[in-house]
C-alpha cells in the first residue's frame, strides 16, 4: 500500500513544484508576442524617424546633418536596405559616384525595390554623360518616384539640355518646381534653359536675379548677368556685379576680363589695362584679355605690342573674328599691307563660318534629336580647332545611337590626324564599310 501510496505523493509534489513554472510560461505565451511586436514597432518608428531626419536634411541641402542622421540610422541596424538607399542617394549629392553605386549594390542584396536604386543608377549615368543608357531609367522612375527626388530632376534637365530639348528640359523643371520650389539648382537650370532659348536680355536678366536671390554665391550666373548688363550699356550696374564677384575671388579671370571691358564703356581705359594685365598675370594664355590688350595698343599707336599680342590672341582662337579684324588693321598701319589683305580674307570667311554655326544650333534646338545634325556640329568644331566641344558632341551622337557611322569615320579621322593610331582603328572598325560598299 505504501507503494501504491508513493506515485500518487510523487505527482502532487511535481505538481506542486510545476507551478510557478508553468505560471511563468503562461505569462510568457502572452507577454512575448507583445513585446516582440513592440518592440518592432519602437524599431520601426526609430526608422521611420532617420529617414525622416535625413530626407528632411537633404531636401535643405544640408549635407553635414543629414551625413550624422544618416549614421546613427545605419549603427542602429534598423531597416539597413533603407539605410543604404539613403546612403547612396547622400554620397551622390556629396559628389562621390562611385562610393554611391557600391551603396546602392548593398541596398539591392538587402532587398530595397529596384526601381528606387535605378533612379539612382540614371542619376550617376547622367552625370557621367552616358546620356543613352540614363535616359530610359530616368524617363521610366521619374514620373514613380515616391518622394520629392531634385537631384533625378536635375539629371533629367542636364541630359535635356545637353542634346537641345530645352521644351522637354522645361516641363522636368516644373516637376522640380514642385517638389523643392526653393532649391537653388532649379533656379540655376532654369536661367541655363533660359539663356539658350531667349533673346529677350530683361527676360534672361530676371532668370538670374532671382537664381541669385536663392544662391548669392552663385559666380557663374553674377558673371552671365554681369555680362547682360553691359551688353545693355547698364555699366554702372554691371561694375557692381563684377566688383562682387572679384572680392568674392580676386583671381577671376572671366571676372577681371569683364570688368575690364566694361571700364573701356565707362571710359576709363586705364583701369580696363589694369584689369586685363591682371587677368594676364594669371592667364598668360587668355584670348580676350590678349586681344583687348592689343586692341588698346593699337589705339596708342603701340603697333609692335599690338601685332605681337593679336597674334597670339588669334592663335589661341581661331574662332574670334573680332581679334581678327584688330590685327588686320594693326598690320595696316605697320605698312603690311599683304598679311593686312589676308588677315581681312580670314575675317570674313571666319565671319561666314561662324553664320553657319549659328545656323546648325538653330537647327538643333528646332530637331534636338537628329543626329546627323550633332555629327555635322562637331565635324564643324574639330576642323576649327574647338577639339573638346567637337569630341564631345561626336561621342554624345554614339551614345544615343551607337555605332552611327559618320560619327564613327570622324573620330576615326581625328585621331588618325592625331597620330592615335589604336582609337582611330576602333572607331574606323566600328563604322563598318562606307555605304555601297560590298567588301
Amino acid at each position: 500500500m505504501e507503494g501504491a501510496k508513493e506515485p500518487a505523493r510523487v505527482r502532487r509534489v511535481v505538481t506542486r513544484a510545476s507551478w510557478p513554472l508553468l505560471l511563468s510560461v503562461g505569462i510568457l505565451a502572452v507577454v512575448l508576442p507583445g513585446a516582440w511586436a513592440g518592440l518592432r514597432t519602437w524599431t520601426a518608428a526609430r526608422a521611420d524617424r532617420s529617414e525622416a531626419a535625413v530626407r528632411a536634411a537633404m531636401t535643405g541641402r544640408r549635407l553635414p546633418e543629414a551625413r550624422a542622421a544618416l549614421q546613427r540610422w545605419l549603427d542602429s541596424g534598423a531597416r539597413a536596405a533603407a539605410a543604404h538607399y539613403w546612403e547612396a542617394r547622400l554620397l551622390l549629392a556629396e559628389g562621390r559616384p562611385q562610393e554611391c553605386l557600391d551603396a546602392l549594390q548593398r541596398a539591392l542584396r538587402l532587398g530595397h525595390p529596384r526601381d528606387q536604386v535605378e533612379q539612382v543608377q540614371g542619376v550617376v549615368l547622367a552625370l557621367a554623360d552616358r546620356l543613352a543608357e540614363a535616359e530610359p531609367l530616368l524617363m521610366r522612375t521619374m514620373d514613380s518616384a515616391p518622394e520629392p527626388y531634385p537631384e533625378l530632376a536635375e539629371a533629367l534637365a542636364r541630359l535635356f539640355i545637353q542634346t537641345f530639348r530645352f521644351g522637354a528640359a522645361g516641363g522636368v523643371l516644373d516637376r522640380w518646381a514642385e517638389m523643392a520650389p526653393a532649391d537653388p539648382k532649379l533656379h540655376r537650370w532654369r536661367a541655363e534653359v533660359l539663356s539658350r532659348t531667349t533673346e529677350d536680355p530683361d527676360v534672361l536678366s530676371a532668370a538670374y536675379r532671382l537664381a541669385l536671390e536663392h544662391d548669392p554665391a552663385y559666380d557663374q550666373g553674377r558673371l552671365a548677368l554681369a555680362e547682360l548688363l553691359r551688353a545693355q550699356h547698364r555699366n554702372d550696374e554691371a561694375q557692381a556685379h563684377y566688383q562682387t564677384l572679384l572680392a568674392r575671388d580676386p583671381q577671376n579671370v572671366r571676372a577681371l576680363v569683364g570688368a575690364g571691358r566694361n571700364a573701356l564703356e565707362l571710359g576709363d581705359p586705364g583701369d580696363a589695362a589694369r584689369h586685363f594685365e591682371e587677368a594676364l598675370r594669371i592667364d598668360p594664355n587668355d584670348p580676350v584679355a590678349l586681344r583687348e590688350l592689343g586692341t588698346l595698343d593699337l589705339q596708342r599707336g603701340r603697333l609692335g605690342a599690338a601685332i605681337e599680342r593679336l597674334e597670339k590672341a588669334t592663335g589661341l582662337d581661331r574662332l574670334d573674328p573680332a581679334a581678327v579684324y584688330a590685327l588686320s588693321l594693326a598690320y595696316a598701319r605697320a605698312g603690311r599691307s599683304e598679311d593686312a589683305r589676308r588677315a581681312r580674307e580670314d575675317c570674313d570667311r571666319l565671319n561666314a563660318d561662324m553664320r553657319v554655326l549659328g545656323e546648325l544650333k538653330q537647327e538643333l534646338v528646332r530637331h534636338p534629336t537628329d543626329i546627323d545634325l550633332q555629327v555635322r556640329a562637331a565635324r564643324w568644331l574639330l576642323e576649327h580647332g574647338k577639339l573638346d566641344e567637337g569630341l564631345a558632341w561626336a561621342r554624345r551622337a554614339l551614345q544615343l545611337r551607337p555605332g552611327h557611322p559618320d560619327a564613327c569615320r570622324l573620330l576615326a579621322d581625328h585621331y588618325r590626324q592625331a597620330g592615335q593610331n589604336g582609337l582611330a582603328n576602333y572607331y574606323h572598325l566600328l563604322a563598318g564599310p562606307p555605304a555601297g560598299d560590298a567588301g
